[in-house]
């Protein structure tokens, strides 16, 4: 069961905000008890049923491998940017830095983007430092394989593009003081039995540093997609055992604390759903929204 739902980038300024839900009607809330994640996080989930299911499209993510130290991922770069706007909305990258191609410029470079959720999911998706490559739906398509060379990368899209969605997303992004307070709410549009995860990413775009490129050093190269962190664990924090269709739950996560934002002005958050468990995760749905 793969899909998700259709969403946008960038909604004006101020509170960040995403709907490709039109609201849920009919529904009665069955507030399960507070979570306190590692005595940070403030977590509640509220359960409701619909009466009417929200059209809904297929949203593709790649998770691209990258490095400032990688001449040939900045060619890679840019034809999977060419593919993100031949196929926005629907598309959405997440940039991540890990491995030994992923150290700054020494002496060059501002910013580090390596981070902890960037190790986590090299881990994860079974990155072994060889560049560029990426994930399509972090599915295998062949032979077990999770990670895969550009010149794969247009037929995985368009193949993943082509299924139904699995469910439908709304989310919203608050300040709070220095914080954040997230709402999620996930609309199932088909059954599914097994456990399902939902994984928060914060992500900067637009990051002026220095990469080296296939002609030399650039020091005004602009960083696309950059991953500077999740909330909670990478791999995603379990949001329901299970649904029936037109089951709709909203989680609230409080008490957020932001990354340390390298340049501020383009931040958004990733929203990724996972089916299953352990190293058989099967991706969901993913949805993009702006963080004021």
């Amino acid at each position: 069961m793969q899909g998700v739902a259709r969403v946008d980038k960038g909604f004006g300024v101020g509170v960040g905000v995403l709907v490709w839900v039109v609201g849920l009607t009919g529904c009665q809330e069955v507030p399960p008890p507070d979570l306190l994640i590692g005595s940070e996080l403030y977590i509640r989930d509220s359960v409701f049923q619909v009466q009417s299911l929200p059209a809904a499209h297929q949203n593709v993510l790649v998770d691209e491998f990258t490095g400032v130290l990688c001449s040939n991922c900045v060619p890679a770069a840019r034809y999977l940017q060419s593919l993100d706007s031949l196929y926005h909305p629907r598309m959405h990258i997440l940039s991540i830095h890990s491995g030994a191609f992923a150290r700054p410029y020494s002496g060059v470079s501002q910013y580090d983007f390596r981070t902890e959720a960037s190790d986590a999911l090299a881990q994860l998706l079974g990155f072994t430092g060889t560049l560029p490559v990426a994930a399509i739906q972090r599915r295998a398509w062949v032979n077990d394989q999770l990670l895969y060379e550009p010149a794969q990368w247009k037929t995985y899209i368009e193949q993943a593009l082509q299924e139904s969605p699995v469910a439908a997303l709304e989310a919203i992004v608050l300040p709070e003081g220095q914080k954040l307070r997230i709402r999620v709410t996930a609309t199932f549009l088909q059954d599914v039995a097994q456990p399902v995860y939902l994984a928060l990413y914060f992500v900067e775009d637009s990051i002026v540093d220095a990469q080296l490129t296939p002609s030399g050093l650039d020091t005004f190269y602009v960083h696309r997609h950059v991953l500077r962190g999740s909330v909670g664990p990478a791999s995603g924090m379990l949001l329901v055992k299970g649904a029936t269709r037109g089951t709709a739950v909203l989680r609230e996560v409080r008490n957020v604390r932001p990354p340390e934002w390298l340049v501020g002005q383009h931040r958004y958050l990733y929203c990724v759903l996972m089916g299953g468990s352990g190293a058989s995760k099967t991706f969901l749905q993913v949805g993009v929204v702006r963080v004021p």
